[in-house]
């Protein structure tokens, strides 16, 4: 016979998940929109507010940290990994601006496609701040984006990616070469400059 009070179990526990998840889904927002100013912040060599930033982040990262221990069903959520990865960004984006050690709070879900994904991305805001100083005053600094993106590219080639990191890693490789381009279009306006004077 066909259990009308089994049923009603069933939508309950549905119902408290997708509350759980709609709340999940304003916080992962909040992260995205937080990590993506902070970038914004760091293009601009705003540091210390970027900082606040992303320690708002991390405010509610461990905020969502009470949802994840309720249902940790609501972990493996689309948006949920797509606001850790561009938190992820901004984090290794940080990092490598300031100099200061990259590190993630333990109670911050990144796992590897994430924290994988946020690297291969920030080499892409290496390439806007490059773009956005490309002269000879900041050739050196600009060189030193090309080194780390190399760095990056010589630690992943060895991976057979596939999927999503695949796409990441292609758009990776392509950061290098946008990069080297910069350089050698640096060094040719400064071999132009000097034949014509």
């Amino acid at each position: 016979m066909f259990d009308l009070k089994t049923l009603r179990r069933f939508v309950s526990d549905y119902r408290q998940y997708q509350d759980l998840r709609h709340r999940l889904k304003a916080s992962a927002d909040r992260v995205r929109s937080l990590a993506k100013h902070a970038i914004t912040l760091m293009r601009q060599d705003k540091y210390h507010d970027a900082e606040q930033l992303l320690a708002e982040a991390e405010r509610v990262l461990k905020s969502v940290h009470t949802l994840m221990k309720r249902q940790p069903l609501l972990a493996t959520e689309g948006f949920f990994r797509e606001a850790l990865e561009e938190y992820a960004e901004a984090k290794a984006y940080h990092s490598f601006l300031t100099g200061e050690r990259l590190t993630i709070p333990l109670f911050i879900p990144l796992d590897t496609d994430e924290a994988l994904g946020g690297v291969c991305d920030f080499t892409g805001e290496l390439v806007r701040k490059a773009m956005s100083i490309a002269d000879e005053e900041h050739l050196k600094e600009i060189e030193s984006y090309v080194r780390m993106t190399q760095r990056v590219v010589d630690e992943l080639s060895h991976v057979s990616f596939s999927g999503k990191l695949r796409e990441k890693y292609d758009d990776l490789e392509r950061n290098l070469v946008k990069l080297e381009r910069i350089v050698y279009e640096v060094r040719m306006a400064r071999g132009a400059t000097l034949s014509s004077e």
